[in-house]
């Protein structure tokens, strides 16, 4: 398969939101690993009952007109799919910093950014989108968010679809360290004992 290169929601629902000013789907979802390894998913759709007058007739047409907007790579990983509300398409690929736009690394400060334009910019409202969700997971600690974002250890999530048609986008910055104050997690040099059943004590043996 491919590398997914530079794939962007935005541009993969605006055919959508174009023909059927309403009624879509947007979800993704990223996991950055490392800077050489960064897993993307994507699902994106619309609700049934307005998919025929868009001229939507089953799931591939969904798959077919995001990625001839966003010119992706034709042997990409993809599934069409119909739910009880909605007709749409899954996208599903690996790719390096280097092929992804929304994320940049600072190597003097050891952060991570994430930056998905506003959606205001491309002819995008909060009232187009019925369902929504971008999450971002990073190896570090999220340190800030935009909007209505919800911050939960390594990862943040927002699910108003107001903040990415706000023109800042969706913004968060992270640590590229692991959290070590996170539940289940500790610095201490003994915890690794504890937990397997092994206690040292002075004099033992």
């Amino acid at each position: 398969m491919r590398k997914l290169r530079r794939i962007g929601i935005v541009a993969l629902i605006l055919p959508l939101v174009l023909a059927l000013s309403s009624c879509v789907r947007m979800r993704q979802e990223i996991n950055v690993s490392s800077r050489d390894r960064i897993e993307v998913k994507v699902d994106f759709g619309v609700l049934k009952e307005r998919a025929e007058s868009g001229g939507i007739k089953d799931p591939s047409e969904v798959c077919q007109r995001g990625k001839s907007s966003s010119k992706l790579p034709g042997d990409l990983k993809q599934e069409g799919y119909q739910d009880d509300k909605y007709i749409g398409c899954r996208l599903s690929g690996t790719t390096k910093l280097s092929e992804n736009s929304y994320l940049g690394f600072d190597e003097s400060s050891k952060q991570w950014t994430f930056h998905m334009p506003g959606g205001s910019l491309q002819g995008i409202s909060a009232t187009m989108i019925t369902d929504f969700e971008v999450k971002v997971t990073f190896p570090g600690k999220v340190l800030t968010a935009s909007g209505k974002g919800e911050i939960s250890g390594n990862t943040v999530t927002w699910k108003n679809p107001s903040d990415l048609a706000d023109s800042e986008g969706l913004k968060a910055t992270a640590s590229n360290d692991p959290d070590l104050t996170a539940p289940g997690l500790s610095s201490h040099p003994l915890s690794c004992l504890h937990a397997s059943g092994i206690l040292l004590t002075p004099g033992a043996g």
